[in-house]
Formats: C-alpha cells, structure tokens, sequence
C-alpha cells in the first residue's frame, strides 16, 4: 500500500489573475478590450499607476527612482482550464506583440472573436513563451451568457486605482449600467 493512491494529484488552486507556471499551456477566451496604463514602483514597494492616454506620463513623485516604468494591459478573460473568470495582464513583449499584431491582421482580426492557447516552458533568463490563436470552427468552444455578465462586473479600472476590480460597488454597478456596451452586442 502506497502512502498516496496512484492516480492522487493536489488540487491546484487558481486565483483572480491568471499566472502562467513553467510547462503549462492555458486555453483563454479574451472577454474584453484591455486597459492600458502606466505602472511605477513607489519606495515602499507599492504600484503607482497613471491611466494611458496616448503619451508617456510624468513619474510620480514618489515613485522608486532605482526601478523603471512599465506599460501594462490588462483585460478579462475566461480561463478554460480552471473555468474561471479572471483577470490577465499580460508583462511578456511576446503576448503584447502578438495581440496587437492579431488585432491589425485582417485574416485574423479581433482577439475576442476566437479562443487562445499560451504557453510557458522554462525558468528565468530560459523562459519561452507562446501564443497561438485557434481560430477554426471545431477549435471554437461556446462562451455562456452567465460567463459574460460575470466578466461585465469586473472593473478593470479600479486597477488604476488599486481598488478591487472584482468587488462591485454602487458607483461600479450605475457606471456599468450606463455603459454602452450590452451583453447581446458581444459577437459570442
């Protein structure tokens, strides 16, 4: 008799934000257009974050001068593999690159439109990262109209402010009601 049966493997916890581990591949459903800002670390290891608006943003006063600024997207998305709703702000050039480059390529378009495979193989200065668009037909997977609204509560704005983008408050649930966006315009 084995200390552990033979087919026992942990349970993996997942969180809000999606974390790539080494060897493992994730299927992503982009569920919204990504915010984009700035992100500086202040002296007591802190974000200090400026929403983009096209151009560099002045350093804040407090940021750490010894660390550099960072250009962060972040957007929701529906994580397959642990059937969740989460949040992933993508810091490789590669994922950014990638996505932009779907984006503008009018034989792959909008990354919301199909699913997405992203990988990563290795460890620090050895990581490898990939990102591969599944856009056939029989690769699609259906999006419900429950994951939607759930993606449609999170606000990605309050990242900016180092809010909770996941805690729905009153000011959160009228802005959200005024948007423009509905969920039968999703095009999924």
């Amino acid at each position: 008799m084995s200390f552990l049966p033979d087919s026992f493997e942990s349970p993996k916890t997942s969180g809000q934000y999606l974390k790539l581990a080494d060897g493992e591949n994730v299927r992503i459903r982009i569920l919204s257009k990504p915010i984009f800002f700035w992100q500086w670390w202040s002296l007591d290891n802190k974000p200090l974050r400026v929403a983009y608006d096209g151009s560099f943003a002045k350093t804040p006063e407090h940021a750490d001068p010894s660390k550099k600024s960072q250009f962060v997207w972040a957007m929701t998305v529906w994580n397959y593999n642990t059937e969740k709703v989460q949040i992933w702000s993508p810091s490789q050039a590669a994922f950014k690159n990638a996505l932009e480059s779907y984006a503008k390529d009018s034989d792959i378009g909008d990354p919301t439109l199909f699913d997405i495979k992203i990988g990563r193989k290795g460890t620090m200065m050895e990581t490898e990262y990939s990102i591969i668009p599944l856009q056939k037909a029989e690769n699609m997977k259906p999006i419900s109209k429950e994951i939607i609204e759930e993606a449609s509560r999170v606000n990605l704005n309050a990242l900016i402010t180092n809010d909770n983008p996941f805690e729905v408050s009153e000011d959160t649930k009228q802005a959200k009601s005024d948007s423009s966006v509905k969920i039968e315009d999703v095009p999924f």
